[in-house]
């Protein structure tokens, strides 16, 4: 995930990387959970406002892009819900400290998002 500079990353890219992300935080492996939470700490502070914006987003008329845009949210949102659930799971089974610091601070940014 480090190959990509930040500002080549698109919500297109988003909504293609999240479901890989929580795949690797589901993972059993220390490295690939450190991963997932570094990549999903770079989508939520550059995407988790416009991703949780447009969600409820009502348009008024046709507009395809805007229409476009909010079908890309809904999946990233529906993908960053199941990603909440997972954290929130793995905290209770958790007994590696620096782990469970790493969840809980992506679970607390996804609630920032989330609250915004």
């Amino acid at each position: 995930m480090k190959v990509f500079v930040l500002r080549d990353w698109t919500l297109e890219l988003c909504t293609l990387i999240l479901p890989a992300v929580r795949d690797l935080i589901k993972s059993h492996y220390y490295l690939y959970n450190l991963t997932g939470c570094q990549t999903l700490e770079r989508i939520l502070s550059h995407f988790g406002k416009l991703i949780y914006d447009n969600v409820g987003a009502k348009s008024i008329g046709v507009d395809l892009s805007q229409q476009a845009r909010r079908d890309k949210c809904q999946t990233c949102h529906h993908v960053l819900h199941e990603i909440r659930c997972l954290l929130e799971d793995r905290l209770k089974n958790i007994s590696d400290l620096s782990l469970r610091q790493l969840f809980d601070d992506n679970l607390r940014l996804l609630n920032a998002c989330e609250r915004s």
